[in-house]
């Protein structure tokens, strides 16, 4: 579906080649079932499109995560989200026209992936990890947010526009203003503990069904 999406919305970005590590000798090529067998033997495949775009990185949970790591292992214990990350040359933020087809892929995207969280940032606050302590504390350009946010993000639901079925979108207008910043209570520690003997550290206010034990790993 991401890659149909891709495909019907903004060529440019549509993936050349990918690999489980560089230099992703693997091409994409005819119907795309290489790719898609590939990612079926590693949900932590990178693919790698032409510029403005490069690398897109995925990490999703799912049984094959999971293989080979015993209980106690971090992986395993933490909480989980799927992340996908579309890496962006600098050059893209300097094309208006380019930076507006970018937005409207975004927008589609999220809608598809059905994102609890997605941004456009000039920087790389968090990298491909798909491990989720909280909202991110950054400054993008655009955002998107899911249902399970807005419920606990009141002042999200003032701003932007609603898209697809449950998603808000707000992006920086023509007069710089940007979106709103989460508030303190939905933000992820700036450190997180590591320790299996420790309680990790979530944001204190946490929109999932989850909680943590380090004796009884409840889940």
């Amino acid at each position: 579906a991401m890659l149909n999406c891709i495909a019907e919305t903004m060529p440019d970005a549509f993936p050349k080649r990918y690999g489980s590590y560089e230099p992703l000798q693997q091409t994409v090529s005819g119907d795309d079932t290489g790719l898609i067998a590939a990612f079926h033997d590693d949900p932590e495949l990178i693919i790698k499109s032409q510029t403005p775009f490069a690398h897109i990185y995925l990490s999703i949970p799912c049984r094959k995560t999971f293989e080979g790591y015993h209980p106690q292992h971090s992986v395993r214990r933490e909480f989980l989200l799927g992340h996908v990350g579309f890496e962006l040359r600098p050059k893209i933020f300097s094309d208006p026209d380019a930076f507006s087809k970018l937005e409207t892929l975004f927008a589609k995207l999220c809608v598809v992936l059905d994102v609890t969280y997605a941004e456009i940032s000039s920087e790389d606050h968090w990298g491909s990890s798909w491990r989720w302590y909280g909202l991110p504390d950054t400054k993008p350009h655009t955002l998107c947010v899911g249902p399970a946010y807005q419920k606990m993000w009141l002042e999200i639901l003032n701003s932007g526009q609603k898209i697809g079925h449950h998603h808000r979108i707000v992006s920086t207008d023509r007069f710089g203003n940007t979106p709103p910043r989460p508030t303190a209570e939905l933000i992820a520690p700036a450190k997180m503990a590591t320790n299996n003997d420790e309680k990790l550290n979530y944001a204190p206010v946490f929109p999932f069904d989850y909680s943590f034990d380090a004796k009884t790993y409840i889940w």
